[in-house]
């Protein structure tokens, strides 16, 4: 639960690593000036080493921002995104469309995480941990600017491992509906038609890899409703 914002160096902005061992759980690594040109990671070894673990991280170009010598190798695990983390203004805690929210890890359990987070606010908050050094402190289902729709836009459970429910208001009739689940690369990898389910669906996501996704509701083609669904092993 680190971030590691706008620094530079001509190899690993972020982290570098000499035949050491590390884990990156739930971090953000990121550099909001144009496209920073050097490695975010960068992993040496002496001897073939697997020398890092990175999972459930926003982690700038992805795999392609690991650089590493030959001998050096890491592992990609479940749940790491590239995706900008749309900090609030000026600070580096989460805005309320940060994919960060709740994109963490689901098991926490040897990763000694404090009660709190940076700014000494809870670090548990609704149902999953955020990735990065703040915790998202507001409620994720209430109403207000983060959806056009005057109540709650619900999936359930969350995390999932077969079938999800989407709730929305009963408000828009027959009006031409869609669901669209998109990965965690912005990429549509679901699509129903809802035209007649006033108020939700149940879907099946077990044929979907774990990992992040993304939940929208779309009426008469705009985005109405967005909420995010992390999908299990």
């Amino acid at each position: 639960n680190c971030t590691f914002i706008n620094n530079d160096s001509p190899q690993g902005s972020a982290l570098a690593s000499l035949n050491h061992k590390a884990l990156l759980k739930n971090c953000i690594l990121w550099h909001q000036s144009p496209a920073n040109p050097n490695s975010m990671i960068y992993l040496d070894a002496f001897l073939n080493s697997n020398i890092l673990l990175v999972a459930h991280c926003d982690l700038q170009n992805g795999q392609q921002g690991i650089e590493k010598v030959p001998n050096a190798q890491f592992t990609w695990g479940q749940g790491n995104i590239d995706l900008d983390p749309e900090f609030e203004p000026g600070t580096w805690e989460l805005s309320w469309k940060s994919p960060c929210i709740e994109a963490g890890t689901p098991d926490t359990i040897g990763l000694s995480l404090p009660e709190t987070d940076l700014a000494g606010n809870p670090r548990f908050v609704n149902m999953l941990v955020d990735m990065g050094c703040y915790e998202y402190q507001l409620t994720l289902n209430i109403p207000g600017s983060r959806f056009q729709v005057p109540e709650m836009f619900q999936v359930f459970p969350n995390p999932a491992n077969q079938y999800v429910s989407i709730r929305y208001p009963d408000i828009f009739g027959n009006e031409e509906k869609e669901i669209i689940i998109y990965n965690s690369m912005g990429i549509p990898v679901k699509i129903i038609d809802a035209t007649q389910e006033s108020s939700g669906i149940r879907t099946d996501v077990s044929a979907l890899p774990a990992g992040l996704y993304f939940v929208a509701l779309i009426v008469n083609g705009k985005k109405t409703g967005t909420g995010k669904l992390v999908v299990m092993d």
